[in-house]
Order: structure tokens, then sequence, then C-alpha cells
């Protein structure tokens, strides 16, 4: 790759190339080689280590043979036992039971995660029910219409027949929810004039109304005079304030399928535990695909919010064990503009008794508490925030997604 060498330099010295130069050119004494480890594992966190070549040759060697070959190339009775000993302790090797599987959104039943408290499906007659017009259909292959506004690298379940996209008017969040064999053929039926939506089996309705498939005829009227009206509102709590609440960001089966998927992600061992700021007491994804997706669909309505011409930064899905204290901080200049997500609550708890985070602007402290689906929007590197200690028995899983003016200039992770 040239990304690390001067061009012109390079090719000059190809071109010039003969056995009296070629005999001037020595290794660069002050190399050095590092290898970094990316392991996870089942019921555990991931984990990243950084080993210098020179320090642990033996390690080195069977490192790089097994990357690329992709599975052990010799014997494990004929490693030396401190090798051996150092690949158990940095979890290279590990128990069969214990190996990772890989994790897919939509891939789980989504009943037993949506919350018990918070807002329902409004009601409406079955035979008022209408398609929503932003209805995407998505068999194995992404449709044209999603092109530029989806990634192709979403880690979507094939077990699904289909995937049907929808996005909420208001906040402007794309989203796709699993369709059973059943449920394609019924969606087909309606797509086409075939049946009503009244005449749909009564499980298979209520799933298109919850996941926004089906809807009321005023639903985008009244969807975007409501948040047309939050956004007014929150402008003005933004200078105010300094922060801004926005409730429901989320729908009811949005919040179920986030929920069970990063549970998934949790057991199967793909968080990384905090060893920097709540030392050991929480875990996280840096830019897991999926919370990113969310991250940048939720772009839009930050910038209504901010008046400000945003970009994303990075996101960070992160879960807070029993006791947890997030101290009083401000954050790095990549984190202009942060969005609180709440995801999840275990076991879940009302508005009432949820994790609250407090807000000094000013000197006057604030505290504020979500629902699961609500966030809060504030200036990360001005506000500063703090969490008091999660109460026992309790985790809870927050998106923290961050944004910056589009003139910034540093890297954005």
């Amino acid at each position: 790759m040239e990304s690390f060498l001067d061009y012109d330099y390079h090719n000059t010295m190809l071109e010039t190339s003969s056995e009296s130069t070629a005999a001037e050119l020595i290794l660069n004494p002050n190399l050095s080689v590092r290898l970094e480890l990316s392991t996870t594992a089942k019921n555990g966190t991931a984990d990243t280590h950084r080993l210098g070549v020179a320090q642990h040759p033996e390690l080195a060697r069977f490192l790089v043979a097994a990357a690329l070959q992709g599975e052990l190339n010799q014997s494990l009775t004929a490693l030396a036992l401190p090798l051996f000993h150092q690949l158990l302790e940095l979890k290279i090797l590990i128990p069969r039971p214990n190996s990772a599987s890989p994790v897919f959104f939509g891939s789980g039943p989504l009943l037993d995660f949506l919350p018990k408290h918070g807002s329902t499906t409004e009601p409406c007659a079955a035979d008022e029910l209408v398609l929503n017009e932003t209805l995407c259909l998505q068999g194995t292959e992404l449709p044209p219409l999603l092109a530029g506004r989806v990634s192709a690298g979403l880690p979507l379940s094939s077990e699904s027949s289909a995937w049907a996209w929808v996005e909420n008017p208001g906040s402007r969040i794309l989203f796709p929810f699993a369709l059973s064999k059943a449920q394609l053929e019924a969606l087909e039926a309606i797509v086409s004039n075939r049946c009503p939506a009244s005449s749909l089996d009564r499980d298979i309705r209520e799933y298109f109304r919850g996941a926004g498939i089906l809807v009321s005829k005023n639903y985008f009227l009244t969807k975007s005079e409501r948040w047309a009206a939050a956004v007014k509102n929150g402008r003005a709590e933004l200078l105010a304030d300094g922060f801004v609440v926005l409730r429901e960001v989320l729908t009811p089966l949005q919040i179920a399928a986030l929920r069970s998927y990063c549970r998934d992600l949790r057991s199967e061992g793909y968080f990384e535990l905090d060893r920097e700021q709540v030392v050991n007491m929480r875990s996280y994804m840096q830019n897991e695909p999926f919370m990113s997706f969310i991250h940048q669909r939720l772009l839009g309505v930050i910038r209504d919010l901010t008046a400000s011409d945003l970009i994303p930064s990075y996101s960070f899905l992160t879960t807070y064990d029993s006791g947890a204290v997030l101290e009083r901080h401000i954050d790095r200049d990549q984190c202009a503009w942060n969005v609180s997500l709440f995801i999840d609550s275990q076991p879940e708890v009302s508005l009432a008794d949820s994790w609250p985070i407090y807000f000094d602007v000013g000197g006057k402290v604030s505290g504020v508490r979500l629902a699961m689906g609500d966030a809060v929007l504030y200036r990360g590197t001005e506000v500063p925030h703090w969490r008091n200690a999660l109460p026992a028995g309790q985790l809870a899983t927050v998106l923290l997604g961050h944004y910056v003016p589009q003139s910034f200039e540093g890297a954005l992770d």
C-alpha cells in the first residue's frame, strides 16, 4: 500500500534500482512491529491486546500462522508450556462451547422484549388501516429504493423470508422488520389489493400495526405535526436548559427488536470491557454496524434541534452493570453534541424509577429520567454530566450517538 510511503520517493527508487543502490539499503534499525489481537468468547467480553513481536517471538509466529491458516496448524501437545498458558490467558485458545456465534438483527422473537411501561399503539379500527406509504420490501438483495439510505453490510438475519422497511415521518428513523413466510404472504395480498387489512389474522395485523406497516389514515399528519412541535419546543428548551428530552424516539416494537439484539451481542461476548472510564463496570461496542445506522438516521432531527450543520462522529453502545458510576465529566472534541438513547433496562423499571443522568448548566443541576425508547440531547463538550450508582440488581443499555460540526478536522472515532 502506498498510504504510508512517499509516493514519488518510492517510484524513484524503483526506477533507479540496481545492484549498487540495492546494496546500500538496510533494514530500518528503528523498526518496531506490533500485533493487535481481538478475541470474543460466549458469556464473556471482547478483548483487545497489542503485543510487540520482538518481546513475544514464539507467540507472534503462532498467531501469524494461525491467522493465515484460519485454524490450528500444529498439535497443541507440541507447544511449549509457557506459550500454551499464554494462549489460554489471552483467550486465543478457548473451549469449543465458548466459541461466540455470529449475531444477526431480527433473528429472535420480539414479544418477550416488548416494554411493559410507556407508549402503546394508538387505537384504530381494522377497516380504517392503510399501508404505510414509505413501505419498502426487501428480499435477498437491497432494493434500489433503499440504495444510499441503507448500508448493504447491515447484519440482518437470513432466517427471515423478507424485510419490511418503514420510515417514521417524525423522527425519520428508517427501520427494518423481519417477516415470516405467513407475514410476507399476507402483506403481498394487501399490496396487491387481494384482501383488506381487516381480514388478516389478528396476530399478523397487530404485528403490522406495531411495525408501522399498517397505519391510520391520519398517521403521517399526526406524526409530522407532533414532531414539528417537539422540535420547535426542543430548540427553546435547548437554549434555556442546555439539554432537551425526546420522548418516544423509538416505537415499542423497535425497542423490542433492539433489546433482543443487544442482549444477544452481549451474551455472545461481543461487548468489550471498559478499562478506562467506568472501569470494569460497563462494557461496550464502538461503531456496531446496526447501532451506527440508527445513529446516522437520527442526524436529521439532531440538525433540526441544534440548527447546526452536523455530521456523525461515532456511536457507542454500552451496558452498565449494577453499581456502575459515571463520574462528572465533559467529553472530548468528537462529542460536541451527544444523544443518549435508552435501549434496555434489566429488569424493566418504570419511568419514575429509571436511572437518571444529571446535567450542570450554569450551576443549575437537573436530573433526567428516560423510559426505553426515549433520548436526551446535550452539548457533550460544554455541559458537565454524570450518573450516580446504578441500583443493585439492574443493568442499563444505552446508545450514545456523537456528532460534530461539518467543519471538524479531527479523527471521528
